[in-house]
């Protein structure tokens, strides 16, 4: 499998005894453009923490660079900085914010959080296993046809993958890892996809850290994939049209090594 490296969102930054401030920049998208602002950045002292690059969606597809900045030695206040960077060449719209609290900046600038030019809501680890004990404990195994029905609701829509495969004539394979690789950077787990049947159609899945099963992780007899049991059959459905059933056949919470789901067509 491909070699995976942790992906951090800067939402928050801490470091004991220094002082932060939150950037966002607009610029045309050239290299040179990118260049001009880190040399500002180095003349002044400030030190670029964390952060992030992409093209905006307004119409002028300029790049955006934010995130956190260190001016704890800066040579420039925060307003003469935000000078200096929009009289640059190639630079649209600049806007840096001092962070009120000490050793800690928080994100102020941006809301909501965007994928795929969709609003997204994310939870921490700790939140989502809470969420799903929760769940378990005062419904049981009601709890599992709740979690199987929100997975079906969430494939029902339309979302990139099914379109990005008709649009651009993609094959079921290539759907397939557009899938597998959407739902790993969204961190639902790390997947495989270990066999597929073309003519059936049929597909077995393995997953590493799946979302919905680690927290149950070698604490009960059954398996615990009911979101993505739901996600699969409802997208094979509308890929293929026609009906199909997803068994979890191995699952960590059972004590199993890792979760596998097969997905094949009903006879």
């Amino acid at each position: 499998m491909q070699k995976l490296r942790p992906r951090r969102i800067p939402v928050l930054f801490f470091e004991q005894g220094r002082k932060f401030a939150e950037f966002y920049i607009e610029m045309e998208p050239s290299p040179s453009a990118m260049e001009r602002v880190l040399s500002v950045f180095e003349q002044y002292g400030v030190d670029v923490k964390e952060g992030a690059i992409y093209t905006s969606t307004n119409p002028r597809s300029a790049r955006v660079f934010g995130g956190f900045l260190d001016i704890t030695d800066s040579r420039a206040g925060v307003e003469e900085l935000k000078e200096v960077l929009e009289s640059l060449e190639g630079v649209y719209e600049v806007d840096i914010l001092a962070s009120p609290f000490p050793s800690l900046a928080v994100c102020a600038m941006h809301y909501p959080l965007m994928v795929l030019n969709e609003e997204c809501v994310v939870f921490r680890r700790s939140t989502w296993e809470g969420l799903l004990r929760r769940l378990h404990e005062k419904f049981s195994s009601a709890a599992n046809i709740i979690m199987y029905q929100a997975g079906i609701g969430t494939a029902l829509r339309k979302d990139i993958a099914p379109s990005t495969r008709y649009a651009l004539g993609l094959g079921i394979d290539q759907h397939l890892n557009i899938f597998r690789g959407l739902a790993q950077a969204l961190g639902w787990g790390r997947y495989e996809i270990v066999e597929v049947d073309h003519k059936k159609p049929s597909m077995r899945l393995r997953m590493y850290q799946h979302f919905e099963c680690e927290p149950f992780r070698g604490t009960t007899n059954e398996p615990r994939a009911h979101f993505m049991r739901g996600h699969l059959e409802a997208s094979f459905k509308r890929l293929f049209g026609k009906e199909f059933r997803a068994k979890e056949v191995l699952c960590v919470a059972k004590g199993d090594p890792y979760c596998e789901i097969v997905v094949e067509p009903l006879q």
